[in-house]
């Protein structure tokens, strides 16, 4: 069965080129390091001390690199509201990017359940952290009689991301994995299915995660996430035997006569009801074919009425036709409900066809305070983005 995912952010878009120039910091300046750190400043991932140096010699921590990576993979305004399982991490500043991390398969704890934030990076941990971040798993690089460092250093020499940068088990310094991680930068992510590791069909880097995600507040990422995470979550519930049921009652034809339109309809609603949304909407899969078709769906919302024509002309729904998991980005002006995130989500059958397409109206207070947002306006900052384009899926 097609994996759904278990937490979505989508957000790419369309973005101009912005001319403002950002400086390394003072003590990088003329080091082989210069360019990767001007880097990785100017896309919001890495900062200085305080006093605005960057100390390239300083061994780097697990806290600092997981905070970079999962900053570069355009998580890191979520560490705030993230917890870790872990010991030794209640109170750190590092906690929520260790949590992160883990839900990420980034990085992973001690057989003690500690994450020791201070404890410094070897260069071969920090090379194995930086292809997890690419989407490569260990059991992918390991596979065929694989060895850790060895399997780990020939993939990033493969990539083209390792350079002339030492290996081994020694504490790697700052203005290395500051190197390591931009000439990563623009590589491809990707995830492994059935043992074959697949760049991602769309255009997915770190650098083009960081471009889009700087130009939204993150209030409106925390929204837009809010609504993923609830379609995301409606989706995994009713992929399965839920699925069958429901293709089997919209093949029939009975509408609410079927035997089985109330139970399903109560177990739709009883999962609107735990989400916290005020919406949650199946639609068929082959009202794609039609939209005119006299064929209802199932609507559990607090103000049920015939959606699909609407819902239906919209291209995030029907991306989600074709598997693709969207939004739209903007907020939703509803006759009963206010102001609501839309989001979609395709589920599946247990034998991995897609059922339809789930559609989420998460609340929306966020949109009060950003006007742009909503109906029909997608400006921001006076640059328009296309909700056409948000189709960048990213798992947790």
């Amino acid at each position: 069965m097609k994996k759904v995912l278990s937490f979505i952010l989508i957000l790419t878009l369309v973005l101009g080129s912005f001319g403002t120039a950002f400086a390394a910091p003072a003590d990088v300046e003329g080091l082989p390091c210069e360019g990767a750190v001007e880097t990785l400043v100017e896309a919001g991932v890495i900062s200085g001390y305080s006093d605005g140096s960057f100390h390239p010699e300083r061994a780097i921590t697990r806290a600092e690199i997981v905070k970079i990576l999962t900053t570069a993979l355009g998580y890191g305004y979520l560490a705030k509201s993230t917890l870790a399982d872990f010991a030794d991490t209640a109170g750190h500043w590092a906690e929520g990017y260790a949590g992160l991390g883990a839900q990420m398969n980034l990085v992973k704890g001690y057989t003690d359940n500690t994450f020791r934030p201070e404890k410094t990076v070897t260069y071969n941990e920090a090379i194995t952290f930086v292809l997890r971040a690419l989407g490569y798993t260990d059991a992918y690089i390991l596979a065929d009689g694989g060895s850790y460092p060895d399997s780990y250093i020939a993939k990033a020499k493969e990539l083209g991301i390792l350079g002339d940068l030492p290996t081994g088990n020694i504490p790697a310094n700052r203005g290395d994995v500051a190197m390591l991680i931009a000439q990563a930068w623009e590589k491809p992510r990707g995830e492994v299915e059935e043992s074959v590791w697949t760049a991602n069909e769309y255009e997915d880097t770190m650098k083009i995660r960081t471009e889009v995600l700087g130009e939204l507040p993150d209030p409106i990422k925390m929204a837009l996430t809010r609504a993923l995470t609830y379609a995301a979550g409606a989706a995994a519930a009713l992929s399965g035997e839920y699925a069958d049921d429901y293709v089997e009652l919209m093949k029939s034809g009975e509408g609410n006569y079927h035997p089985d339109y109330k139970r399903l309809m109560n177990t739709l609603e009883t999962y609107r009801d735990e989400l916290g949304a005020v919406r949650l909407m199946i639609l068929y899969k082959d009202n794609l074919k039609d939209a005119g078709a006299p064929r209802s769906t199932l609507d559990a919302s607090s103000s049920p009425y015939t959606w699909r024509r609407t819902y239906l002309k919209t291209d995030a729904c029907q991306a989600s036709f074709t598997g693709t998991i969207s939004a739209d980005l903007f907020a939703k002006e509803t006759r009963k409900d206010g102001l609501v995130w839309e989001a979609y989500m395709p589920f599946y059958t247990t034998d991995g066809t897609l059922a339809g397409v789930v559609c989420v109206n998460a609340p929306a207070p966020e949109a009060e305070d950003y006007p742009q947002w909503v109906n029909s306006s997608n400006k921001w900052n006076g640059k328009t983005y296309d909700p056409e384009l948000l189709t960048l899926i990213t798992n947790r």
